[in-house]
Parts: structure tokens; C-alpha cells; sequence
């Protein structure tokens, strides 16, 4: 009887195993469609006949902001994969709570095609909304992948291992202090806007973003002080 109960708990977790490896094939099937529409965005634009020298360096120069979309966001959800990749190196069972926020981060990570269209195809006089979408993407990104560390790390460690968690623990609190960063950005970005609105310098408000990088230092070594 009890080596029918021990096979029965052996058969269990290796059911569970190949559910938790369903979840991972099915979460690198988004992240692969994604820079695949992406990627289908890098595209002259349409044109009778062939393009003479001006016309070609004329539309590669158009061709840079879908580039440069194209290169953040290839960047972003690529580094949010390989997260993804560790987050889940740890995990051995899983339920519904674990699977509705999977879906949640693939839901926003499916989003980002379109925020990368939208901030490389509307125009400067209307750069406020696109540069919203595009990091309020970023943001819901980054929230709910350190939504499903929290789960895994504090609310429900009996879905992971005993492997040592200490590097996604740090990962975590990192993720954190890039929310709180890129809130104040957005603030400073709006606060800005609004107030060069009507100006021809109006564009300066969009450099805070440049700034991130080092709000996120700050916050770090604030929270480190007060540990």
C-alpha cells in the first residue's frame, strides 16, 4: 500500500513537472512572436519601381525611429525572457495563481509590437501619448514580473525548489526600485511637458527618460541606507 501511494506521489510530480514545462514552451512561444513582429516593422516604405541613391538614404533616415523602437524593445523583452528563464528555473509545481499571473505579463509582453509602432510612427507634435503607452507597457512589464517573484519567493515557496533564491531575491527588490524609478519619470515627464507645452522646446521633456538608469541607483542606495 504504501509503495502504491509513493507511485502515485512520484506519478503526481512528474505530471506537474510536465505541466510547469507546457507553461515555460508556451511563455518562449510569446517572447519569440513578439520580436518576430517586431522585427516585421523594419520595412521600406512602399514605392514603385526601384529607389534611386537619394531615395534609399532618404528612406533608411525614415526608417530610424522604427530601428530605434525596434532595438529598445528587442533589448527589453529579451532581458525580460531570460528573467522569465531564472524565475522559472526554480519553479517545480504550480496553480492557478501562478499560471493567471504568467498570463498577465504575456498579456503586456504581447503588447509591445504595438507600443513600439505607435511611439515610431506618430509625430513629434503629438509625443506625449505615444511615450506613455510605450513606458506604461514597460512599467505593467516589469510590475507583474515582480508580481510572479513575489508569489514564488514569499506567498507560495512550496511551488519552487530548494534551490538557493538569494539572486532572484535581489533581482526582485531591484525590479522594485525600477517601478518607484520610472513612476517619478513619468511624473517629470508630464509635470514637463505640460509646461513647455505650445514651446519649440517642448521635446527636452522626453531626456528624463534618459535618466532612469540613474533614479534607480538613487533608490537603490536609499533602500540599502535604511536596511
Amino acid at each position: 500500500m504504501e509503495k502504491q501511494d509513493e507511485n502515485k506521489a512520484i506519478r503526481e510530480e512528474v505530471h506537474k513537472e510536465f505541466q510547469v514545462e507546457r507553461m515555460i514552451l508556451f511563455s518562449d512561444a510569446v517572447f519569440a512572436i513578439v520580436i518576430t513582429l517586431m522585427a516585421i516593422e523594419l520595412q521600406l516604405p512602399e514605392k514603385e519601381g526601384r529607389f534611386n541613391d537619394q531615395e534609399f538614404i532618404h528612406a533608411l533616415v525614415h526608417l530610424i525611429p522604427v530601428l530605434m523602437a525596434y532595438i529598445v524593445g528587442f533589448i527589453f523583452v529579451g532581458v525580460t525572457w531570460y528573467q522569465h528563464l531564472k524565475i522559472f528555473a526554480n519553479v517545480k509545481s504550480y496553480d492557478k495563481g501562478l499560471v493567471i499571473r504568467n498570463m498577465s505579463l504575456l498579456f503586456f509582453i504581447g503588447l509591445f509590437p504595438f507600443g513600439a509602432t505607435v511611439i515610431s510612427k506618430v509625430g513629434q507634435e503629438h509625443s506625449m501619448l505615444p511615450l506613455l503607452i510605450y513606458f506604461s507597457i514597460i512599467l505593467a512589464c516589469i510590475s507583474l514580473q515582480a508580481n510572479l517573484q513575489y508569489y514564488l519567493l514569499f506567498k507560495k515557496p512550496e511551488l519552487r525548489g530548494n534551490q538557493n533564491v538569494e539572486e532572484l531575491t535581489v533581482d526582485y527588490y531591484k525590479k522594485r526600485a525600477g517601478i518607484i524609478s520610472i513612476l517619478i519619470i513619468l511624473v517629470l515627464y508630464i509635470t514637463t511637458d505640460r509646461l513647455l507645452s505650445g514651446s519649440d522646446l517642448r521635446y527636452l521633456s522626453s531626456l528624463w527618460f534618459t535618466a532612469t538608469p540613474l533614479v534607480i541607483k538613487l533608490i537603490g542606495k536609499l533602500k540599502k541606507q535604511k536596511a
